[in-house]
């Protein structure tokens, strides 16, 4: 139910049918099973409280399989690369492991959410390549544990609220087994909509989404996002936006970040360089603090050799 409110906002779904979260799941999870080598969100289902049911959604699914069900921590987090129980999966699952500061983790969650082939690299082996029939649910405590930063289009969020009431586990798994061959019955005659980009279903923004999102930004991400206008085409003098951007941090952070570690740290879509019409100054480019600006040339500003060039 916490998707309920991003499923409604979200015009794929809508223009669906898709009115609930669990109808959203439904079809997630319906894709999964007739169209394997589709790519579909990565889901993360987290709450601080314990014992909800966070990984009853894996688990549940599991005993729709015969093989293809996987732990992924380790293909995820290997950091000599070995990725051999990959081979056969479909469904891999991750549970409660931080993988917000992981760089290879982050990196394997891009690629391997939307990438056509996957390598698998089994111990003393040569690696080869197979067709991506991976997809990911990760359940945590924490909603930091998942690494999702501004302008994700892979992650889905999910909180899982406390349980209204508890089914005792043995009596809960043979309700699952009994209600398995009806469901399945059910998710593979559900007509699945056309998808509008890459992943067969879209990733869908919840607030926690958003929440984990922003506070994964680094400083300079959240004065843009908050005092900036971004706007391609455009150009900032560095030196007023270092100033700016000293006056919206706290006092005490401010010696922090130099001149020069500001240039460093600016995202790669607002570059700073020399304008070519005015060499002796620095620009950042593709963006403005003034609301009714609008460049003649709106093509994005690119970095080439220290100067912007378009």
């Amino acid at each position: 139910s916490d998707l309920d409110d991003a499923v409604t906002s979200n015009a794929w779904c809508q223009s669906n049918g898709i009115m609930t979260g669990g109808e959203y799941l439904k079809i997630w999870v319906a894709s999964l099973f007739q169209k394997p080598t589709e790519h579909l969100p990565y889901l993360f289902f987290f709450s601080e409280e314990e014992n909800t049911g966070k990984s009853s959604f894996h688990q549940a699914l599991s005993l729709l399989m015969t093989k293809g069900y996987v732990d992924g921590k380790t293909a995820l987090t290997s950091q000599g690369g070995f990725t051999g129980e990959l081979e056969s999966a479909i469904l891999c699952y991750v549970e409660e492991l931080d993988l917000s500061k992981n760089r290879d983790a982050r990196s394997r969650i891009k690629e391997w959410v939307t990438s056509k082939y996957v390598s698998v690299h089994k111990k003393g082996q040569t690696p080869y390549q197979i067709r991506n029939c991976l997809h990911f649910v990760q359940t945590a405590n924490s909603l930091t544990f998942c690494p999702v930063f501004p302008g994700d289009t892979r992650i889905t969020v999910c909180y899982v609220k406390p349980l209204e009431e508890e089914i005792p586990e043995a009596r809960f798994y043979k309700k699952k087994k009994k209600e398995a061959s009806d469901f399945l019955g059910s998710i593979m005659a559900i007509e699945i909509p056309h998808p509008d980009g890459r992943l067969a279903i879209p990733v869908v923004e919840s607030q926690e989404k958003k929440s984990v999102s922003r506070s994964n930004m680094s400083a300079i991400e959240a004065f843009i996002d908050e005092e900036c206008i971004k706007r391609d085409g455009c150009l900032v003098r560095f030196s007023e936006f270092h100033e700016k951007f000293s006056q919206w941090l706290d006092p005490e952070e401010v010696a922090n970040w130099s001149k020069i570690r500001v240039g460093r740290e600016l995202p790669r879509a607002f570059p700073k360089g020399r304008n070519m019409s005015d060499g002796s100054n620095f620009y950042v480019g593709n963006l403005t603090f003034n609301a009714s600006e609008n460049p003649k040339d709106p093509t994005p500003w690119r970095l080439h050799d220290g100067k912007l060039t378009r």
